[in-house]
């Protein structure tokens, strides 16, 4: 059995949204620094305004005047990310991470675990949270490819 941890709508979002609950209800993204930056993460407030990743701040504030712009801390970031792949691997050893906020778990081998594949990414998912507060989505099937969609 495969797990597939996806953390949206973006990982940085996600951390920082346990420090500014105002996320939430406001458009916000992320950027990689300065006015010149260009736009990282994107919730989905500020997504639904039009503001997609990629573009420039400038951009990002004439298509939603009143989004926040939040300068990414990829060191913070790293640390949560760091204890999430801790936790993942205390269920496997077979660990993947894809990149921040993404990561595959091999469970073959560790069936009698769980009843049942939704059992295992239940578990999961409240590990998750339970440690760092962050919810993510998991995805379970035979392959890779399939728990990921």
């Amino acid at each position: 059995m495969i797990l597939y941890l996806r953390v949206l709508p973006g990982f940085g979002l996600a951390v920082e949204a346990l420090t500014r609950p105002d996320l939430l209800t406001h458009p916000a993204v992320l950027s990689d620094g300065g006015e010149r930056g260009t736009v990282r993460e994107v919730t989905s407030l500020a997504r639904r305004s039009g503001v997609q990743p990629g573009i420039t701040l400038a951009q990002a504030k004439r298509i939603c005047p009143d989004v926040l712009v939040l300068m990414a801390d990829l060191a913070a970031y790293n640390s949560v990310w760091q204890e999430i792949c801790e936790i993942l691997g205390t269920y496997t050893p077979l660990v993947e991470p894809v990149e921040m906020g993404q990561a595959v778990c091999d469970l073959t081998g560790c069936e009698r675990h769980w009843p049942d594949a939704i059992t295992a990414a239940q578990t999961v998912q409240h590990a998750v949270f339970a440690a760092t507060g962050i919810l993510p989505y998991l995805g379970a099937a035979r392959n890779r490819i399939v728990a990921e969609l």
